[in-house]
């Protein structure tokens, strides 16, 4: 009898070939198994540069607050603690390195953020008094001018710290600050800004001669009366020049006079700064501060805290 082997031999080749496909199988899985995936090290930070990658991919605003916001997307830890390491910005003196630098009221250049004039130029320094804020491509500092002839000539507001392609617009001052008590004239020849970055609301002595005291006719006035009024008694680094105004709390009574040597101490940004409020007696003709100008100009005042002969 003739045997027919046909189905039994087709049914061995479909053995056959499911075994080399699961073989093949095996050998595929075991070879992705040991191989990392393409993007391993975008996915798990490994890039040399994390920072340079994120500029070059934030192509529209390549500025430093831009490529932190890129680096938060990418790793969190690391974003902050480049942020940690980040340098104090307020109460820090800039100067202007351009000759049209623009004023806002708002951080931003929507049309609800008004256009201030004058603009600054690169003869202008100004004091960031707040932190920075990130919009529209650019860092804003809200900042105050600095006033070396005793008038407030530029407006208080929001500027940008650069364009959106990373060229600079303001650079930071770097300067040493004199020991008031050992060199009280170069402690009074600062401006109300500078002493407010160099001390802070640290305790400040020196020893000085009183120019005067009192005055009148302005149209703006503050409250408290006490820390930003019409009275206070004047020193400077020479007779005809005053660039320290003596405020004296109500715990603390005016026992000084014009001619009178004195050993002073005292402090800026007193605790009472953030209640200032500023009011215009002439409001067409002079607008008063804005809440936030009049509390930046109060943190400027000396305070004093004891005065002896």
């Amino acid at each position: 009898m003739t045997r027919d082997c046909t189905h039994r031999d087709g049914d061995n080749a479909r053995v056959l070939t499911r075994a080399v496909i699961a073989a093949l199988l095996v050998i595929a899985t075991t070879a992705c198994a040991a191989s990392p995936p393409s993007d391993a090290a975008s996915s798990t930070g490994g890039s040399a540069s994390p920072t340079a990658s994120a500029s070059a991919r934030e192509s529209t605003t390549p500025t430093a607050s831009v490529s932190a916001t890129a680096s938060v997307e990418a790793s969190e830890p690391a974003a902050s603690a480049a942020e940690a390491a980040a340098p104090r910005v307020q109460d820090t003196i800039w100067q202007v390195l351009v000759t049209d630098l623009i004023i806002r009221s708002e951080p931003t250049i929507a049309d609800t953020s008004a256009i201030f004039v004058p603009r600054l130029t690169d003869t202008d320094r100004v004091l960031v008094v707040d932190s920075p804020r990130s919009a529209d491509g650019y860092e804003w500092f809200q900042v105050l001018p600095l006033r070396p002839d005793g008038l407030r000539e530029r407006p208080f507001g929001w500027v940008a710290r650069a364009h959106r392609d990373g060229t600079p617009w303001l650079a930071l001052e770097e300067r040493a600050c004199p020991d008031s008590s050992a060199d009280p004239a170069a402690f009074l020849e600062l401006t109300p800004e500078e002493r407010l970055a160099c001390y802070g609301d640290e305790t400040i002595e020196f020893r000085g001669t009183i120019l005067g005291c009192g005055a009148g006719g302005f149209v703006v006035t503050y409250e408290p009366q006490w820390l930003k009024s019409e009275t206070g008694c004047g020193l400077g680094p020479s007779p005809d020049v005053t660039t320290l105004m003596l405020r004296f709390p109500p715990t603390v009574p005016e026992t000084v006079f014009p001619g009178g040597t004195f050993d002073i101490t005292g402090h800026l940004d007193d605790p009472a700064a953030a209640t200032c409020v500023a009011t215009s007696s002439d409001p067409a003709t002079v607008a008063a501060p804005s809440s936030f100008e009049a509390v930046a100009i109060c943190r400027t005042q000396f305070v004093v805290e004891s005065v002896t002969p």
